[in-house]
């Protein structure tokens, strides 16, 4: 659905000066993950090019540590609350197109909520602009408030 694993190299830490070779180095990255490669799957691969790189150098010792995983959230385009949505963005949402249903690699809550009903029909939507994850983020009033018309609206129908 989405092509290929999403990964970004965070957070780098290594080394005290520039003259001498770290000790010690870590790398943190989050990766987003696809139904294509499930979690398991790329832990595995990754725990056998960890082990490859260490075989290849006697000094290697690189170790792969994993915080938490989650599989990916896929609900159906042709799903009741996809179509829904998108049957009802027209009458709160003035942008063409607000709404298309398309698969993207990002993270949410969305994945607990599939851990405790894994049948639940879930989809991302809200209020937003070209300022997403900028040091000057915000949504404009209006947006955010016909957005939550657009919530209640979906919760009245979804939960008839």
């Amino acid at each position: 659905v989405l092509d290929r694993t999403l990964y970004g190299p965070d957070v780098i830490r290594g080394g005290q000066q520039q003259n001498s070779v770290p000790d010690s180095a870590t790398l943190t990255v989050l990766t987003r993950i696809i139904p294509e490669l499930p979690p398991k799957e790329l832990i595995a691969r990754l725990e056998q090019l960890v082990a490859d790189v260490n075989a290849t150098d006697e000094t290697m010792q690189l170790a792969l540590h994993v915080s938490a995983y989650d599989d990916a959230v896929v609900t159906p385009k042709d799903s009741q609350l996809i179509q829904l949505i998108q049957r009802l963005v027209p009458d709160y949402l003035p942008e063409p197109l607000a709404a298309p249903a398309i698969a993207v690699s990002l993270g949410t809550d969305a994945s607990q909520f599939i851990k405790a009903n894994p049948n639940l029909e879930l989809a991302v939507i809200g209020p937003g602009n070209a300022t997403a994850h900028k040091a000057d983020e915000y949504v404009e009033r209006q947006a955010y408030l016909d957005m939550v018309g657009l919530y209640e609206a979906i919760a009245k129908q979804y939960l008839q």
